[in-house]
């Protein structure tokens, strides 16, 4: 049998500080998503959580607060804890009337009195020179009020005169009302007075008791006040962290160069192919892979790894896109490499002027190594998808020239025991092939 309410999860406990159990078939939390309504986070030790009265932790490898799996009627408490306090005959036309100027809530009772209590306290403008308290397990009238006098009222003992302040024990209270359960919804009509040094008298703000019109006048006025007890956790368990499934693993793919359209797709292995002006070996570096004549923006080159001869049919394939725009208002040219998928881009290099690209040798020139290009990242901030670098924008009636070039490593397969490529440890040849 359930318990009424367990007034012993309101004490203090002593006891040893014990270990909950895992959370399995035999300790099922009561909300079945318990344990996968967050993200669970490996514990790096034992955790303390939230008491019910004693000390629990969690066993290691759980995450999480515990999840319930048992529960129970909890201690009282009032529906309606807060009451205007009414000083004078009509609402509002007194300045000492208070909006919510009387509390009722259960709390340990101050001693030698013990277990709980319901205490009624209020916050009026002004001392309080006497306090009355009638409490009844019916609505209050004239015939169940004593007729002579607030000092004959029957629970005038539990409240202290000077300070307001009313203690009953919940004892008492299930005796005025003959149960021994206050967790049904449970109505205590109480008629709660107290007078002021600056003369008013003063109510918590309810139904009338007597006839205002009556001669002589009578005003008192009683609350109904509600308890129930909302059900608290019993027994708990704690949520085991699942399994951690595999880390994708990613190994070297190669080097990747963006592709220029403007030449054959079988490059110089096509026999017409050997005429397109933007192959890099044609700029004195010993290497595939195409330069970039760019007239207006925005401007994208797919990216190729493998692609020997310029060949992006029989040997290339693809990998991402690299996309330059003008950004920051035009001030600036934004590059950004998004990688197809299973493809993560480990270093970017991108090399971008505002004049033609010559021969190493000739002219400006430029530098055949990637490494020496003027927009880099090696190992590039987040999950390797994508990556954005810029460089100051040139004459915008100026075509600009541009490389693309990237390290790229590609998603393993299952079984797969090709070496990892850790991003911090990865070395891109200054000028390979």
């Amino acid at each position: 049998m359930r318990p009424t309410f367990l007034i012993g999860l309101l004490l203090a406990s002593g006891s040893i500080a014990h270990e909950l159990p895992v959370c399995d078939d035999e300790h099922t939390p009561t909300n079945p998503d318990c344990c996968t309504i967050a993200v669970p986070k490996r514990r790096a030790a034992r955790n303390l959580f939230a008491r019910t009265g004693e000390d629990e932790t969690c066993p290691a490898d759980t995450f999480g607060d515990p999840c319930c799996t048992e529960s129970a009627p909890g201690p009282p408490v009032v529906s309606n804890g807060k009451i205007d306090l009414q000083c004078g005959s009509k609402w509002n036309d007194d300045p000492q009337d208070v909006d919510d100027g009387v509390t009722f809530i259960i709390k340990d009772c101050t001693p030698p009195q013990t277990g709980l209590c319901l205490v009624i306290s209020s916050t009026p403008v002004g001392t309080i020179t006497d306090t009355h308290l009638h409490l009844s397990g019916s609505p209050l009238t004239g015939s169940n009020v004593p007729p002579n006098g607030l000092g004959n009222w029957n629970s005038n003992g539990y409240c202290t005169k000077l300070t307001g302040v009313c203690e009953v024990p919940l004892s008492a209270i299930m005796t005025i009302l003959g149960t021994s359960n206050l967790c049904n919804n449970a109505k205590l009509y109480a008629a709660y007075h107290i007078s002021l040094s600056s003369g008013p008298t003063c109510f918590a703000r309810g139904d009338l008791i007597g006839d205002p019109n009556a001669k002589p006048a009578r005003w008192f006025m009683y609350v109904t006040i509600s308890f129930t007890c909302p059900d608290v956790c019993t027994a708990k368990c704690c949520c085991k962290n699942p399994d951690e499934p595999p880390t994708d693993k990613y190994c070297a793919d190669g080097t990747a160069f963006g592709y220029n359209p403007a030449c054959k797709p079988r490059g110089t292995d096509d026999p017409d192919g050997a005429t397109c002006p933007y192959y890099l070996e044609d700029r004195e570096c010993n290497r595939w892979g195409w330069y970039h004549k760019i007239d207006s923006l925005s401007y994208s080159s797919d990216l190729y790894v493998g692609a020997g001869h310029n060949n992006i049919v029989d040997k290339g394939h693809k990998v991402g896109t690299a996309t330059v725009e003008l950004c920051d208002g035009g001030a600036n040219y934004c590059v950004t490499y998004t990688m197809d998928s299973g493809y993560h881009i480990s270093a970017a290099h991108v090399e971008i002027r505002c004049t033609e690209i010559t021969k190493k040798t000739q002219g400006s020139g430029f530098p055949c190594a990637p490494g020496s290009y003027n927009i880099k990242s090696t190992c590039p901030i987040g999950s390797g998808e994508t990556w954005t670098g810029k460089t100051e924008a040139c004459d915008p009636e100026t075509p600009i020239w541009a490389i693309f070039h990237g390290a790229v490593t590609k998603k393993a397969l299952p079984g797969d025991t090709c070496s990892e490529v850790v991003c911090e440890d990865f070395q891109d040849p200054p000028d390979a092939p």
